[in-house]
């Protein structure tokens, strides 16, 4: 939440419970934690997807080394 909500929210006349701003930023939130994690869902399909493509070239390296 940001400061300014959050010191209105919790201010001692405010009751934090009432607080109109309180689910409008939980939603907020929320919203944008469903987005990161589906950001970050798809960055690691799309790494799994170019290590299983390149991971032959891996070994083929080591074999050559040897």
């Amino acid at each position: 939440m940001p400061p300014a909500l959050r010191d209105y929210c919790e201010s001692f006349d405010h009751d934090i419970h009432n607080c109109p701003y309180t689910d409008y930023v939980d939603a907020k939130c929320l919203s944008l934690k469903k987005i990161i994690n589906k950001v970050t869902d798809k960055m690691i399909e799309t790494m799994k997807e170019k290590i299983a493509k390149y991971s032959h070239r891996f070994d083929q390296s080591k074999e050559h080394s040897n």
